[in-house]
């Protein structure tokens, strides 16, 4: 892929995240509650977007690739935290929703505030959740920064890209506050499933001629990817359950998803969100095991297998697509 192209759609890129962040601001009314949640107006498509955005960023296309190169199929038993997730929205998140309109929450401390009248639990959570998204932000700059450098052949540096990445984001967060998130999940959640799902369906075909072939190859490469509890023996019932516990519930109480709660229009718009959210899940989490299976059949010894999408893009994916998915990334 040309690093040239690349750089041109980074470009692009950046202009539409700063024209979101200029809107943002536009729209903007001078009060915590808009800046921080937007009014409390989102709708079932905006907060399905930027829930989706949120959970499945650099990770689905950095991570979870390599993860079905390292586990095969048996890492998929993990998405079964998203049903928990939507249980929690289900049961939590209404409850939540009807508190911070009663109260006025802005986001989950001023829950704890409340409820334990203590403004010592309130700072404890506030460090607690800082301390909790230190290393989900560190994934996301190095997911951009990993991407950056793979498919532009270091002519943009691991360190360059999370500089830029990091200047973005914080860009449009400032000049339109949760406004400007939001609507750059929306713009960026269109990108990862288009991004996505061409990327399965293309690495497919170049590697073994469709979906099938990846499936029949890696199973003749080694069947215990295609089984559990995988090649390293690691994903057990038990292993896969607990795993499960933890992300679905753990994933829901991150303070970035707590927020959308207070931040949706409606009690039902919250739980019509638990009921699809499943649904939209599986674009995400379906495409990363034929691309990961699809790296092992072409790959089989890479030392470092977060590599194994980046690579692809650059050598099996036409330049102009690679740019949407390079994107999709970004996003």
């Amino acid at each position: 892929m040309s690093p040239t192209l690349v750089i041109v759609g980074v470009a692009v890129y950046t202009v539409l995240m700063f024209a979101i962040g200029f809107w943002g601001f536009r729209k903007s009314r001078p009060s915590m509650e808009d800046f921080f949640l937007g009014g409390r107006t989102l709708g079932l498509f905006v907060v399905l977007c930027t829930v989706w955005s949120t959970l499945f960023s650099a990770y689905s296309y950095i991570g979870l690739p390599g993860a079905y190169y390292r586990n095969g199929i048996s890492f998929f038993g993990i998405a079964g935290n998203i049903l928990l997730n939507s249980l929690c929205m289900y049961l939590l998140g209404s409850r939540m929703w009807v508190l911070g309109k009663k109260h006025g929450f802005i986001n989950m401390t001023d829950l704890f505030a409340e409820r334990y009248g203590s403004n010592l639990v309130c700072v404890i959570a506030m460090i607690i959740s800082i301390g909790s998204l230190l290393p989900y932000i560190g994934l996301q700059v190095k997911g951009a920064g990993l991407t950056l450098q793979g498919v532009t052949n270091n002519v943009i540096s691991f360190n360059t890209g999370l500089l830029y990445i990091t200047i973005v984001v914080l860009f449009y967060v400032i000049m339109g506050g949760f406004r400007s998130v939001v609507w750059t999940d929306v713009v960026q959640s269109v990108i990862m499933l288009v991004g996505m799902l061409g990327a399965m369906f293309l690495i497919a075909d170049k590697v073994a001629g469709g979906l099938g072939g990846v499936i029949q190859k890696a199973a003749a490469m080694d069947p215990k990817l295609l089984s559990f509890p995988g090649p390293a023996g690691i994903w057990t019932p038990s292993m896969v359950l607990t795993t499960c516990m933890v992300v679905g519930m753990g994933g829901f109480a991150w303070p970035q998803i707590s927020q959308r709660m207070y931040a949706t229009k409606s009690l039902k718009t919250i739980k019509m969100l638990a009921f699809i959210f499943p649904l939209a899940a599986l674009f995400v989490n379906l495409p990363p095991i034929f691309i990961g299976l699809a790296g092992k059949v072409q790959y089989p010894a890479l030392k470092n297998p977060d590599l194994v999408f980046p690579m692809m893009l650059n050598e099996l994916v036409p330049p102009f697509f690679g740019i949407i998915i390079v994107l999709a990334i970004l996003a």
